[in-house]
């Protein structure tokens, strides 16, 4: 296992192992590895993104070769590559221009990073994200999609394997997608079993779901902790093929008239999940025979939803009543019930949406200081505020 460095003042030319000898693109980065392997794919070789020391940094995908893709770990098969912003600022990754924003094969994570294109009208002409085939295993988490997307393009289309890992699973967590027009914010290949946890998705229009998990037959994986808000859709806000939605809130939104906010297949269920303020000709909700539980159609309270904090508030319908599933529900391989690092992990029971309720920090007691002088002299001095008394 080897770790490579990549920073804004680097070169294609250094070997990248150190901060000190860092390559300037991440693809220059990512073809410096040489040692991997598919049967132990697992999180072989590290590739860190840096920022400059005093702000963001923009990365374009300037590579000689791989230019296309400003992340590409599937030239040469670059299995088990993990990709990660490492500050201390935001990493950029620009996608004007380019085909995708990241082109990944198996075992392949990226994290952290902000997508979005500085000019609107040369978006990503394939997906954003995208995994080679529908069985690779990827990790996506961390990431902000804004602005990045061409309109006939999924933004990201994430693979997934028929079988629960152990050791990998894949996912799309604690990621937000904003300012989209394109076909969808997050859909799924066919047969895979991964998880959607803690996404948030606002101020967008979809040609068709904004979120489309398709699952195994057997293997359905996990749909949970989504807030949709001020979205357009072609189809329904979110759709599950095959794994149950829980704790999920799609509010202000609106739905062509032949669909739904929520829909669900082959036995599949809604549950714990809220409605609110959404606009379709039909006016329902969820679809017609679909099993669910706990649903509410109450506003969400975010605390302040103008200002894109979609946090809830303490008197939020949705503050800790959410599911709260046990592992023998989804299965012996899922380890951990909730991700302890995603927003909407919470001890007790979760709250729906992509945030967990945070309690406001109670105001400070005022600090009473009574002293007698006596005689010689008192000098206070802190926060620029100083005075001196003399007795």
């Amino acid at each position: 296992m080897a770790t490579f460095y990549v920073t804004p003042t680097g070169s294609d030319s250094n070997n990248g192992t150190s901060i000190s000898t860092s390559k300037l693109t991440i693809n220059g980065a990512i073809q410096a590895i040489s040692s991997v392997s598919y049967g132990n794919g697992y999180d072989q070789n590290t590739v860190k993104v840096y920022s400059s020391a005093s702000g963001p940094a923009t990365y374009y995908g300037k590579h000689a070769s791989y230019n296309s893709n400003i992340i590409n770990t599937s030239q040469g098969n670059k299995y088990g590559t993990t990709v990660i912003a490492s500050g201390p600022h935001d990493v950029i990754l620009d996608c004007s221009n380019k085909t995708r924003g990241a082109y990944l094969t198996f075992y392949s994570h990226i994290s952290g990073f902000i997508f979005t294109a500085s000019v609107p009208s040369a978006r990503t002409t394939d997906s954003t994200v995208e995994a080679v085939f529908g069985s690779t295993q990827t990790r996506i988490d961390n990431c902000t999609f804004d602005n990045c997307t061409d309109t006939d393009s999924t933004c990201v289309s994430p693979g997934g394997d028929n079988t629960r890992s152990n050791r990998y699973d894949p996912w799309v967590k604690r990621c937000t997608f904003k300012n989209l027009d394109c076909t969808s914010a997050i859909y799924s290949p066919l047969n895979n079993v991964g998880i959607f946890e803690s996404i948030l998705i606002y101020d967008s229009t979809f040609d068709f779901q904004a979120v489309y998990y398709h699952g195994h037959s057997t293997d359905y994986g996990i749909v949970r902790h989504i807030t949709i808000d001020g979205c357009t859709m072609g189809r329904e806000a979110i759709e599950s093929s095959k794994a149950d939605i829980q704790n999920c809130i799609v509010s202000n939104c609106a739905v062509n008239s032949s669909f739904r906010f929520y829909d669900v297949l082959n036995s599949a269920e809604v549950d714990n999940c809220l409605a609110y303020n959404n606009t379709t000709v039909s006016g329902n909700f969820f679809s017609t025979g679909d099993t669910r539980n706990n649903c509410k159609l109450d506003d969400p309270s975010y605390t302040d939803r103008a200002g894109k904090d979609f946090t809830l508030t303490s008197g939020s319908p949705a503050k800790n009543t959410g599911l709260a599933p046990s592992v023998g529900s989804l299965g012996s391989g899922l380890g951990s019930v909730f991700d302890l690092n995603s927003a909407s992990f919470d001890a007790s029971n979760p709250s729906m949406g992509a945030y967990k309720f945070i309690a406001a920090a109670p105001s400070p007691t005022p600090v009473t200081v009574t002293f007698t002088l006596r005689g010689g002299s008192f000098n206070f001095k802190g926060n620029d505020n100083s005075f001196t008394i003399k007795g």
